[in-house]
This record gives structure tokens, C-alpha cells and sequence, in this order.
């Protein structure tokens, strides 16, 4: 299987109605909401409002990352093992999603007057109930897309359905601190456990939209399939040489695009607004509302562009639009003036948006790859590992993002007082080392063996070999 640049793509049509790519999508949408709105909301609730050291609350994220590398796998193998009238991931989909949100809402209702020690240790415990929870949503969904399309043209549009939904939600998940601070609140602590509610009831609704919506492609066939236990499962996994690349270039990506956005948002509190934590959390909704309608617009094209020129070439393009996005940040974060602190997430978000969609197609391969080799269709252990790298990278950004503004000096008692040296090395930090790790990922993803041309090839394969 060559290496070389992609071929032009399989333009097969599957047979995927509209309803089924909505409700897949829907699942990226409630999987996205809790977690993103975790982050959103955890770091200025138990950060500034309540006192936790930005490095403590990075550091539980990721040790939750090490309880994720065995719950990932384990969720995996139970849903590749499991059979039942409903399939083997839908009914996972629909419990993991009500668990979740549950869990997500229970995080914000401590008693109030604590110490910051004891806020830490409610949030530790909380949050690992939630990526328990988040676990057996995210896996089992990770698992559906190669089964529900079986060509590149179909698991393009399933993606693309997947990041619709997902940057979509985004764009209310920005809002969810400005939301909080409104008057009609007795306090911040109020408006966050309404927001919360609000939040959860969401997302139950998308994983229930997906888990009743979609159809398992495989089931028939699946039913008499030897059950793979655990730890065979997770060897069979490891020798999967195609996923290697597919991993590095996600978790680099991923912390191109987003790595520094914490970084960010402390600049935009206290180098562009002066303290001003109402007027910024505003600022700070606009930035994401630009990052995320522009991420969704982008979509389209994309996944045209995909069709036409190949995957890889979009990949690459998203590449430059982080870079050139990154770059405008060092003109547009200016103190007192936001008229274009948006300007570089217009760019920024589809870039990011683009590259997750072409990885996730692409891991879709893998699963062939898998099954040509082995016979067997093991969708929940890869997904297992593009759940954990997608909940790693998020936690890897916040807490190397904690430790970076600690690094810099930043001490959040100071306030307005932070040093010119520690904004002048934020700065630094949040307009060029996304761009390092952006490099980087052209490096990985130029590693990966499968190009469309060997893909069809592999389905080709697969199909003859499933008839006889």
C-alpha cells in the first residue's frame, strides 16, 4: 500500500439516507456539547471563581487520560462482543449519553464556601465519573462510521454530518460562561448550574436521536462472530502499524488548533481587556462564534474539495490555514482594541475542522485494513483509540495550557498586575508554537500507508471475499 499522495477518490454513492447522516451526526453533537462545555466552563468556575491553581486542575486532566487508556479499550471490547436486537452499539450510545450528561450537570452543584483543596477534590472525583460516562457514548459511536458506509464518498459525508454537529454545538458551548454572567442570575454560580441543565438536556436528546436514528450495517454477519476478549483484542489492536501515524497526526493537530486557546483567553482577560472578565467572556463568545460558524461554512467545500483533489491535498491545505491563522494572531490581540481579535479563528477553525474530517475518514480505513487481515470487523477497539486520542487531546490542551501560563509567571491572584515579561511570553507562546506542531503533523500524516486508490482496493477485497 503505497505511501504516495492520494489518488482521486472513490466517488461511489452509498446508500445513506438523509435521516441516517443527520442522526449520526447527532451523537458527534452530544458528545461534543458535554465535554467541550466541560472545559469551557470547569476552567473559569473552579480557576477564577473559586480559587484552583489552573496547574491542579491540568494535572487531574491528565491523570483522567491514564484511567482513559484502560476504560477506552475496555468499552471497546464490550460493545465488539456485545449482541442484542438493538445492535452492539446503539444501546451503549443511548445509556452513555444520559450517564454523561447526568454526571456533567452534577459537577457544578457543590456546596458553596468550601476551600479551593476541597473544590479539587469534588471536581477529581466528579470528573472521573463523566469520562466513565463520556466512555461509553464516545467509543461505541467512534465504532458506527465504518459500519454504517462502506466507501470513501459515504464515510466523507458521514464526517462531515459528525463535524457539522459537533462544531455546531460548539457554537453555543462558547456562549456558556458570557450566558452565566447575565443579571437575571443571582450569581455566577446560579447561572452555571442552570447553563448545565440546559446542556444536558441537549445532549440526551442527540445520543437519543442517534441511538434510535442509525442502523448497524454488519449485524447479520456479526452475530456469529467469535468474541475476541480483552486483552487479545488489545494485542490484535497494537499491531495495527496503519493507526501509528493516524494517532500522531490527530494529537498534533488537534494541539495546533487548540492547544494555546486557554493561553488565549487569560490574554484577552488581562492584556486586551484589562481585567474586564464580563466585557471579555463577550469578546470570548464572538471569537468562538467566527472559529465555529466559519468551521461549519467550511464543511462543504471541504468535503468537495476532498472528492475532487483527494484527501490528503485538503489535509494540507487545512495546514496552511492554521499557520497563516496563527500568524495574524501577534497583529490582531492588541490591549484595548478587539475589533479583530476574531480574525485568525475564521481561518484557524475550518483549517482544524477540515483536518478532523479527513482523519476520521481515514481511520475508517483502518477497520478494513483490519478486517482483510484478520476477518474480523473489531470497530469498537480502533474506535476505543480515537476516543481516547480525541479526550487526550483536549486534556493534553488544558493542561499543558495550565502549566505554560504558570510557566510564564501568569499568578492569577495578581489580576491586572501580571507582568509585561509574562504577557509578552504568552504572546510568544499563543501565536507560534501552534504553528510548530502543525509542521509536525505534515510529517505524520505523510507516514500513512492507506491512500484512496488502496482503499477501494481493500473494500473491493473485502466485498468478493464477504460474497463467496
Amino acid at each position: 500500500m503505497s505511501s504516495r499522495p492520494d489518488a482521486p477518490p472513490d466517488k461511489t454513492t452509498d446508500a445513506l439516507s438523509r435521516r441516517e447522516l443527520l442522526a449520526y451526526g447527532a451523537g458527534g453533537g452530544s458528545i461534543n456539547l458535554t465535554e467541550h462545555s466541560l472545559m469551557h466552563l470547569a476552567s473559569p468556575v473552579f480557576t477564577i471563581l473559586l480559587g484552583v491553581s489552573p496547574a491542579l486542575v491540568g494535572t487531574l486532566l491528565t491523570v483522567i487520560r491514564f484511567w482513559d487508556a484502560i476504560a477506552d479499550p475496555l468499552m471497546g471490547s464490550i460493545s465488539d462482543n456485545f449482541r442484542s436486537r438493538w445492535g452492539r452499539r446503539r444501546p451503549f450510545i443511548m445509556v452513555g449519553g444520559v450517564l454523561t450528561a447526568l454526571f456533567f450537570v452534577a459537577l457544578y452543584w457543590f456546596p458553596r464556601g468550601w476551600e479551593p483543596a476541597q473544590y479539587f477534590a469534588y471536581l477529581s472525583v466528579m470528573m472521573f465519573a463523566f469520562y466513565t460516562a463520556h466512555t461509553m457514548i464516545s467509543v461505541p459511536l467512534m465504532s458506527l462510521l465504518p459500519e454504517l458506509s462502506p466507501g470513501t464518498h459515504g464515510r466523507n459525508r458521514l464526517a462531515a454530518s459528525t463535524t457539522v454537529f459537533m462544531r455546531g454545538v460548539s457554537i453555543l458551548v462558547v456562549w456558556l460562561f458570557s450566558i452565566t454572567q447575565l443579571p437575571v442570575f443571582a450569581d455566577s454560580l446560579q447561572g452555571v448550574r442552570a447553563v448545565s441543565a440546559g446542556v444536558g438536556v441537549i445532549a440526551i436528546a442527540l445520543a437519543a436521536w442517534t441511538a434510535f436514528g442509525v442502523r448497524e450495517r454488519h449485524q447479520d454477519r456479526i452475530k456469529h462472530q467469535e468474541k475476541v476478549p480483552l486483552l487479545a483484542g488489545i494485542k490484535e489492536t497494537l499491531k495495527l502499524k496503519p493507526i501509528y501515524p493516524l494517532v500522531a497526526t490527530d494529537i498534533l493537530i488537534g494541539i495546533a488548533g487548540n492547544l494555546v486557546n486557554t493561553v488565549g483567553y487569560f490574554l484577552l482577560v488581562y492584556y486586551v481587556r484589562n481585567g474586564d472578565l464580563v466585557t471579555s467572556s463577550f469578546d470570548n463568545g464572538m471569537i468562538g462564534t467566527a472559529w465555529l460558524v466559519s468551521s461549519v461554512l467550511a464543511v462543504a467545500p471541504a468535503t468537495r474539495l476532498a472528492q475532487r483533489y483527494g484527501r490528503l491535498n485538503v489535509f494540507y491545505l487545512s495546514v496552511v490555514a492554521i499557520i497563516v491563522g496563527s500568524l495574524l494572531k501577534w497583529a490582531c490581540y492588541r490591549p484595548n482594541d478587539t475589533s479583530l481579535v476574531w480574525l485568525p479563528f475564521v481561518l484557524i477553525g475550518p483549517g482544524l475542522s477540515a483536518a478532523s474530517m479527513i482523519l476520521m475518514t481515514m481511520k475508517a480505513d483502518v477497520t478494513d485494513w483490519d478486517e482483510l487481515r484478520t476477518g474480523k470487523r473489531r470497530e469498537g477497539m480502533i474506535g476505543a483509540v480515537q476516543s481516547w486520542v480525541n479526550k487526550m487531546i483536549n486534556s493534553l490542551n488544558f493542561a499543558v495550557a495550565g502549566y505554560l501560563l504558570v510557566g510564564a509567571g501568569f499568578d492569577v491572584k495578581l489580576g491586572t498586575g501580571q507582568s509585561p515579561e509574562t504577557l509578552l511570553t504568552l504572546r510568544i507562546l499563543f501565536t507560534f508554537l501552534p504553528i510548530v506542531f502543525a509542521l509536525l503533523a505534515v510529517y505524520t500524516i505523510r507516514r500513512f500507508p492507506i491512500n484512496e486508490q488502496s482503499a477501494v482496493e481493500l473494500r473491493r477485497t473485502l466485498e468478493q471475499r464477504r460474497g463467496a
